[in-house]
């Protein structure tokens, strides 16, 4: 096997796709709602979205909204500071297949390795002129990502929200409701911010996914003797950050993988790097190739031992 490079341009023109969770909601308002908070407070609030509501392919999830609920009047709300992240989790909103463990009370027992910053601001305004029934409202309530967050495609996904300061004088968001256990595609824990512990809900806020497919395969990478392999990603827009991810995944004889990390020069993880508008991400495996740094020419053909 020989070097190579790779270019991958994992943000270039692409058709944006939606799903909404639960995705029997898609066309039906839910059957219960969350009304927004009167007296000023700061709150940590996690959601639990299931796996199989989301794509079962890598995808990058670029955005996600919520809808108000129909005759709860207009949604109005302001947020002092505003913080969100994704990850995967551990825990599932639900029981129905053996061997799952449901979302835990503990906040940080929700959360994966892999958890992201995707949105901070302050001064936040939940504005939407809410719908009669019997709905569903539009999703008007959209948080676009500042970092895209890549979902591999299997298991769930945290939302996890910290807000302080949130007051609001009218309407409610759109959520549906559970019977638990076993309990259902949602599920969500809410507590003082700060707190390490939460109230466990047997429910969630409807919210759309805005994601676009961006999986690339690499089907060898060298790693050993001089060998080596260059990996270059492009983000080629200029209106926003790029998310780039790899999953490895290394032969262990009779058609079986395992995981497997490559060794790269210049990051220890492949998970969810950011990429700015125009940036240049280049990765090298760690090579014994003999050059001034020690590390592979993306490009070059060396000889493997």
């Amino acid at each position: 096997m020989k070097g190579a490079l790779l270019f991958c341009a994992l943000c270039s023109v692409a058709f944006a796709s939606i799903d909404v969770v639960p995705n029997v909601n898609a066309s039906s308002a839910g059957n219960t709602s969350a009304s927004t908070i009167t007296a000023p407070m700061s709150i940590e609030y996690q959601q639990l979205l299931g796996g199989g509501q989301l794509p079962a392919n890598p995808v990058v999830i670029t955005g996600i909204s919520f809808r108000a609920a129909p005759a709860e009047g207009p949604v109005a709300a302001m947020i002092g500071s505003f913080s969100l992240y994704l990850s995967s989790s551990p825990n599932y909103p639900n029981t129905n297949t053996p061997g799952k463990t449901l979302m835990s009370s503990t906040f940080a027992n929700n959360v994966g390795p892999d958890r992201a910053l995707v949105f901070s601001s302050t001064n936040v305004v939940l504005s939407d002129a809410g719908c009669a029934t019997p709905g569903p409202c539009p999703f008007d309530i959209p948080i676009p990502f500042t970092t895209p967050y890549y979902y591999s495609g299997t298991g769930p996904i945290l939302i996890d929200l910290f807000e302080t300061n949130v007051s609001g004088t009218s309407g409610a968001l759109d959520a549906e409701s559970f019977t638990g256990p076993p309990g259902g595609q949602l599920a969500a824990v809410v507590g003082t911010l700060g707190s390490p512990t939460g109230t466990f809900l047997y429910q969630g806020n409807i919210v759309q996914v805005t994601y676009f497919s961006a999986a690339t395969i690499v089907s060898q990478i060298a790693d050993g003797g001089a060998w080596g392999t260059g990996l270059v990603a492009t983000n080629t827009t200029t209106t926003g950050p790029a998310a780039f991810s790899m999953d490895g995944y290394q032969d262990v004889g009779s058609g079986a993988t395992q995981p497997w990390q490559p060794p790269f020069v210049e990051v220890n993880s492949t998970q969810n790097l950011s990429l700015p508008p125009g940036g240049t991400l280049f990765l090298h495996t760690a090579g014994t190739a003999s050059n001034t740094n020690n590390r592979v020419v993306p490009g070059a053909q060396r000889p493997w031992t």
